[in-house]
């Protein structure tokens, strides 16, 4: 399994969505190629959106991380903001830390 990060947390909810829309289609991308993906962005914004759940990784990091722990891969969608997200960067340290290998790719 391909875990697919990239920010998500911003003020803007424009910019939230647009993040969500963006994670989303790659996720769909790598599917359409056989991988398969989990988008923690994708399944996540849903469920917060419809259930008034805090959007900071440190609500969501257990979640995350349990997750990442399963994957084969970890792979950072380069978003604008994705250097200076915490919990992209809290992901790849996870990864690098339980030898997951990271990768990046444009959205």
């Amino acid at each position: 399994m391909i875990y697919l990060a990239g920010p998500y947390t911003h003020k803007d909810e424009a910019v939230r969505v647009a993040r969500f829309e963006a994670l989303t289609k790659k996720a769909a991308e790598l599917m359409i190629d056989g991988h398969v993906v989990f988008s923690p962005i994708t399944h996540g914004h849903a469920i917060a959106e419809r259930h008034d759940l805090p959007l900071e990784f440190d609500w969501w990091q257990h979640q995350c991380l349990k997750m990442l722990e399963n994957a084969k891969r970890l792979i950072v969608v380069r978003i604008d903001g994705y250097a200076e997200s915490v919990g992209v960067q809290a992901e790849i340290a996870y990864a690098e830390a339980n030898n997951i290998p990271v990768g990046f790719v444009n959205p």
